[in-house]
């Protein structure tokens, strides 16, 4: 396809594009910046361990890869590995309920 066979549908993309920004404007939530974060799983806790255990090291693939690389180890790990990370979860599980019935009183 030629480029003047291509203009309309750019122009007609282009107007769509700008149309749904000033919509999109418009619904957008306002996020309470306030509000407490929601407590990552024992799997996030365990990626954080282990994007700072790669650091340097980083695999071809970039971020793909790393990801990967941690969800495999995840997988292979026995129960008695991740419990420190279960623990952790459940910690900032708590304190997240605690966080949040807190803020519930104030809002």
């Amino acid at each position: 396809m030629q480029e003047e066979d291509k203009k309309p549908f750019l122009e007609t993309a282009a107007r769509d594009r700008d149309r749904y920004k000033r919509e999109m404007a418009i619904f957008k939530p306002a996020r309470d910046a306030n509000k407490p974060k929601r407590p990552g799983t024992a799997f996030m806790l365990f990626m954080g361990d282990f994007r700072k255990e790669m650091a340097g090291k980083e695999p071809e693939g970039g971020v793909a890869a790393l990801a990967k690389l941690g969800g495999e180890r995840w997988r292979n790990m026995t129960e008695e590995d991740k419990r420190p990370y279960v623990e952790k979860q459940n910690e900032e599980k708590i304190r997240y309920e605690a966080s949040m019935e807190e803020y519930r009183r104030k809002v």
